[in-house]
């Protein structure tokens, strides 16, 4: 069986890039909110994403999305 190639982007490769992103929100965020809402932030952009046909930018939208949640639902600091 081959492997589905995506807008160039393998599945492999965009879940090896998706898991790079989850790495860098948890080291930015898990301070500020938790590593349980950085996973949710996570998972909901990602999920938002699933029915793209082109594939090749969702890991950069995913992160976007994913801080933009969280900084928006981080408590204000001061």
């Amino acid at each position: 069986m081959t492997e589905l190639v995506v807008d160039d982007m393998h599945e492999s490769q965009e879940g090896a890039a998706l898991e790079v992103v989850r790495a860098r929100l948890h080291r930015d965020f898990d301070g500020a909110v938790g590593p349980e809402a950085v996973d949710r932030a996570w998972d909901a952009a990602r999920r938002r994403f699933d029915g793209s046909r082109i594939r090749t930018f969702v890991p950069i939208l995913v992160e976007r999305v994913a801080a933009e949640v969280i900084r928006t639902s981080a408590p204000a600091e001061g």
